[in-house]
This record gives C-alpha cells, structure tokens and sequence, in this order.
C-alpha cells in the first residue's frame, strides 16, 4: 500500500509526500488522544462539543490497524498547491491498494489546522509538537499534516455502495 503512493504523479519528481505511521496499541492511543483533546478544545470555545464525537475519535483509533499522518513537504522547488495535490495522489493510490485488498480505510482531516489559511497548511501547535516528537521527517516548519488515513479490517462487514451522483452532472465538453 505504500509502495503504491511512490508512483503517485509529481511536479520535479519532488515526491513531497511524508507519512508518519503509528501502528502499535499505545501510539495509536496517543493519537485518539491529540486528536479528541483538540476537538474538546475547539468545539468548547464554539460552544458545539458532544462527548459522544469525543468518544468516537477515542474509539476509531483503537479499531485501527494502522493511523497514518498524512504530511507534505512545503520547502521544494514545485509550486504548494501542486505540491499538496501529489500528496492528495499518494494517498488515493494507497486507498485503491486498500479497496483492492479489501482494506478498510478513509482519510479524516479532523485537527489539521486552526488557522484562517486553507486547512492543513498551518497546523495547530500541539499537532505540529505531537509529530515533530513522533517522527524525524516531520519539521513543522517545512512540513504540514494534511490529515490522517485510517487503515483498518473490515471483517465480514458488507462493503458499503458508493454513494455518488452521476458523472455528468460534473462535467461538460467544451
């Protein structure tokens, strides 16, 4: 699955994509914790905070196999944005290795930023802390979490349906 994400397109062959994996019982902990503290933090301050959403980011972690941080490096010499979109192929290649392999697995941006730039390209300081403690590829100050990709078993579950509208509603030929 992760192999998948090298052969991902890229501007300058810059590969800006950085992943963070957090595979054992306690690092995934860890993760549910930063991630439910900061959504208790936020929604209080907005007056929004349910215990049931802080008891769910609690329990998603621990049903994971795999949390993986999704990261890019901002300091190449290719443009962010196309930068941020290589990162965004990388984990759409490992999703389709995922589906292949009958691989539960889906990206949540929950806690990547808390600032008024486009989420994910200032991340909150505690995140920014977290991982720059977790991994040596994570400098904050040329590296942004852009969310976190969830991988896990799906058990005997019934694969779900997708559930999108028509292609031609999004398109048109000029």
């Amino acid at each position: 699955m992760l192999d998948a994400a090298r052969y991902a397109p890229n501007h300058h062959i810059t590969e800006p994509w950085r992943f963070i994996i957090f595979e054992s019982p306690e690092s995934k902990q860890n993760v549910a914790l930063l991630l439910a503290e900061m959504y208790k933090k936020k929604s209080r301050s907005q007056g929004s905070f349910k215990q049931a959403k802080y008891d769910k980011k609690i329990k998603s972690a621990s049903k994971a196999s795999h949390i993986v941080a999704i990261c890019v490096k901002t300091d190449t010499k290719s443009m962010l944005m196309e930068e941020v979109c290589a990162t965004a192929m990388a984990v759409q290649n490992m999703h389709l290795v995922a589906t292949a392999y009958h691989v539960g697995a889906y990206w949540s941006s929950g806690g990547v930023s808390e600032s008024t730039l486009p989420p994910g390209f200032q991340n909150a300081p505690e995140m920014a802390e977290f991982l720059s403690q977790s991994s040596p590829h994570f400098d904050g100050n040329t590296t942004v979490c852009l969310g976190w990709f969830f991988i896990g078993d799906c058990g005997d579950a019934t694969w779900p349906a997708g559930r999108r509208r028509p292609i031609e509603e999004k398109i048109s030929w000029a």
